[in-house]
Formats: C-alpha cells, structure tokens, sequence
C-alpha cells in the first residue's frame, strides 16, 4: 500500500467513503488500514459542537475524547487535555467568530517548551494535534 502522506487533502467525506487510516500506538508503531467512515467513527468518536470555557486552567472544559470540536468560544474560553501517556487528541476551532481557543495541558504539565500549566492557542478555523509522551505534550 502507498504512503498515507502521498495522497491528497479529502475535504469532505460520505458515510460509506473508504478511507487510509494511519493508526499509531502507544509503542509507536505505525499500522496502515482502510476503513469506512463510519467505521472510523466508532472507533474514534468524535466530540462535536463543543463550547469553551472561560476563566483559566482550572474552570476551562475538559476535552471528552481522541478527537473535539468547539463551534462556540467565549472570549478567553479553553479546554484542558486529557490524554493518558501515549494518547493523542485533535483539537478543531470552528466558532468562525475569529475567536482563539486556549487549550491548557494535564495541571503540572506543559505543551512543548512552554511553562508549566500554560495554554497554548488555536486560531479560528485551525485544528492541532497534542501527544502526551508522559512527561509534555507534544503539538503538532
């Protein structure tokens, strides 16, 4: 099977689409599969229309899965990661109201090099991916 990276960006996507999963586990091993969207789905649930909370770290909303999407954002309005060591989650902005999502790490943890605890920010109509690789969070 080709490269995942060799194809091109689907924008848009039909229950019953077959799609090239790249699935990357906890060792760090790749493993390359098709699948249908459904199927994708189930195994990585989507959380949609997701609203933000304001007020730092400790009061912003919790991200409830591998993957979440925040169509609402108040000013200054976050979530906080909780992904297990080797676990990813993909954050997607979607307010389309320009404003910037905060998304904080594990309290005592960082996001790359930043300082402990603080957020890192995603602009409206961007997404990143955060891996927790037990000791930071790596962005993507």
């Amino acid at each position: 099977m080709p490269d995942i990276d060799t194809y091109p960006t689907v924008t848009a996507l039909g229950a019953g689409d077959r799609l090239i999963v790249r699935q990357t586990d906890g060792d760090g091993s790749k493993h390359t599969r098709i699948a249908t969207l459904s199927q994708v789905k189930q195994a990585m649930p989507i959380a949609n229309q997701l609203t933000a909370v304001a007020g730092g770290q400790s009061l912003a909303l919790p991200v409830p899965g591998p993957i979440a999407v925040f169509t609402s954002i108040p000013p200054g309005g976050g979530t906080v990661l909780t992904a297990a060591p080797g676990q990813e989650q993909r954050i997607f902005n979607r307010c389309r109201t320009g404003q910037t999502l905060e998304v904080f790490p594990i309290l005592g943890m960082a996001i790359e090099s930043d300082t402990v605890n603080a957020p890192a920010t995603i602009a409206d109509g961007d997404d990143a991916a955060f891996l927790n690789n037990g000791t930071y969070f790596l962005a993507s």
